[in-house]
């Protein structure tokens, strides 16, 4: 049995789940942790992610992080909502995570 983690990235949430994938591919998730967030705070005046929530996401992200690496999971998924594909600093903002 093979162990993932899943990460998703909305505008409302970072969510990550920790999977059991059974050799079939099918899956059942052991571990679901959500963490609030504010990714879309201002985005429509500017079209820009700002700075205290690129560090809130890297917060979360971290603990998140350190997680997976207690459950010695190396494969990982990782998914971002359209606003991020579409902010004007969405490089700089996948630079940094």
């Amino acid at each position: 049995m093979e162990k993932v983690a899943v990460l998703e990235l909305n505008s409302n949430a970072v969510t990550l789940c920790l999977c059991n994938v059974q050799p079939n591919k099918s899956y059942n998730i052991y571990n679901k942790v959500v963490m609030p967030i504010d990714l879309i705070k201002d985005f429509n005046r500017d079209g820009i992610i700002k700075p205290t929530v690129i560090k809130e996401v890297i917060s979360i992200l971290k603990v998140f992080k350190k997680m997976i690496e207690a459950e010695n999971i190396n494969n990982y998924l990782a998914y971002a909502t359209a606003l991020v594909k579409n902010a004007k600093n969405y490089n700089g903002f996948i630079d940094e995570i």
